[in-house]
């Protein structure tokens, strides 16, 4: 039998099995167990396994890695890394404010730290909230965009205030800020009485393409929120106590921005 041609030995089996009585078939197949559909098995399998990540994916979880961190870890007076990155704050302030140069440190400071919208005598308390990327966000914004700093830095809110606010808003928008943790709770200054937080699952997938390529998204995106904080200031006229619903309305604006954004 095994050197008849493989064409004739299937259909020799299939002629044994059709003279089977249909009980002794049913008996057949339930020993061999389901065959399933090849597709359905292929599906089940990608839910069981993760597909592989492209390098897009890879880079971007990267950088969001790096930006969490900097989220997480709290400024240090007397650290240099800091002091050095603070004297950049304060010498560019300084500068768009068309101050005299003088230390950042000390009484000689405390006007100019205030001017620049820090509601403390010195700056250290106030990165609290968004940790060394609130200073890296700030730092990038008047480094990069130093005409639109120079505008929020004449307006009515505390610019360096406003700037921490929307590395929160940023943070959680763009998933830097992880969900469900105390990152997720702290991040967002602009939830409402209830404590109710928007669900940014949609905004966070946007983000990729924007950091998949460099870090500069991520900051890029926090100088798009100043600018749009900014024009809702300018639209409605406000003042210093309108920030919140001014603020609210730049992240609207942000999430807009990301929906029209690459997928």
């Amino acid at each position: 039998a095994s050197s008849q041609p493989a064409s004739r030995q299937r259909r020799r089996r299939r002629s044994e099995r059709a003279s089977q009585p249909p009980s002794r078939r049913r008996a057949a197949a339930s020993a061999r167990g389901p065959r399933p559909d090849a597709d359905a098995m292929e599906y089940l399998k990608r839910l069981r396994k993760p597909a592989p990540s492209t390098a897009q994916d890879d880079a971007y979880r990267a950088r969001v890695d790096v930006l969490r961190e900097l989220l997480r870890t709290p400024v240090q007076a007397g650290d240099e890394e800091y002091e050095s990155l603070l004297k950049k704050v304060f010498d560019d302030t300084t500068a768009l404010l068309k101050r005299e140069p003088g230390p950042h440190r000390g009484l000689e400071s405390e006007a100019g730290w205030e001017a620049a919208g820090f509601q403390a005598k010195a700056p250290d308390r106030e990165f609290r909230g968004g940790g060394a990327l609130g200073l890296h966000c700030l730092l990038y914004a008047l480094e990069h965009h130093a005409d639109r700093c120079a505008e929020l830095l004449d307006g009515p809110f505390p610019f360096a205030a406003a700037s921490i606010n929307m590395t929160l808003v940023v943070a959680r928008l763009a998933g830097v800020a992880e969900a469900g943790t105390d990152d997720d709770v702290a991040c967002d200054p602009l939830a409402d009485a209830s404590g109710a937080r928007t669900d940014v699952t949609t905004t966070a997938r946007r983000c990729m393409a924007l950091l998949g390529g460099s870090h500069d998204g991520f900051f890029e995106l926090h100088g798009a929120a100043l600018d749009a904080l900014d024009r809702a200031r300018r639209n409605v006229d406000a003042g210093p106590m309108d920030f919140a619903g001014c603020a609210a309305a730049a992240r609207d604006e942000v999430e807009v921005l990301l929906a029209h954004g690459p997928k």
